[in-house]
């Protein structure tokens, strides 16, 4: 009979479900799992076989002491309890609409190739698309700088939410910067010169505020005395 499974391990795996979009994110956290359990092992090895006494080429029982054919017998249940625990963990972390796609394979480490197979391109495509659409962002014209960055913070995020590398604060404000029109030349040159140092949010709220003082200078120089 298989160890029962860590409930309190598979709550953790079951709030990242491989829904065929997040196989990166899905795979690190169910390999971790799995190396918490000491199960990893057995996604490579063979399938170890025992002795038999059928006509069908095996090896011959005769062969063997009983203390090695009971040696071998034990290798052959461990492996196939560890296995068997280790399905139920990838079953148990993938979606309903996922689960038909392994049926019928018959190890854990098959189970994950065919996973695997299915999935990884399709995070290497999105990958794609998403550096891609990062790079070429341009701010619309009307769009609140705020709401610009926190565009591109959340793109950052899925990105880096399908195992890519993560980003430099640096490295993503510059991508920012890259963005704005020409009017925001001065603001940039400014940052620059001064070396500031802040988050992504805090960058949009610098902006901001120079804005609403300038705009409420100029009411008060129109205002009726």
């Amino acid at each position: 009979m298989a160890a029962p499974i860590n409930n309190t391990l598979m709550s953790l795996i079951t709030q990242s479900t491989l829904t065929g979009l997040n196989y990166e994110d899905w795979h690190r956290n169910i390999m971790l799992l799995l190396k918490a359990e000491g199960l990893d092992s057995v996604l490579t090895e063979e399938s170890p076989t025992i002795p038999s006494a059928d006509m069908d080429g095996t090896e011959d029982i005769v062969e063997f002491t009983a203390e090695q054919l009971k040696e071998k017998v034990d290798i052959f249940k461990s492996y196939h309890q560890r296995d068997s625990k280790t399905q139920l963990y990838i079953l148990n972390s993938i979606d309903k609409s996922i689960v038909e796609s392994v049926n019928g394979i018959s190890s854990a480490g098959d189970m994950m190739a065919k996973i695997k197979e299915l999935y990884s391109q399709q995070d290497t495509h999105i990958e794609y698309e998403l550096v891609d659409k990062i790079l070429s962002l341009k701010m619309e014209p009307g769009t609140p700088v705020l709401d610009h960055v926190m565009k591109v913070q959340n793109l950052f995020e899925q990105l880096e939410g399908l195992g890519s590398e993560k980003f430099s604060l640096k490295y993503k404000r510059n991508v920012i910067f890259k963005s704005l029109p020409g009017s925001f030349s001065s603001f940039i040159f400014n940052f620059n010169m001064n070396k500031l140092d802040v988050q992504l949010t805090e960058l949009g709220n610098m902006y901001k505020k120079p804005r609403e003082q300038l705009k409420r200078k100029k009411q008060k120089c129109t205002s009726p005395r």
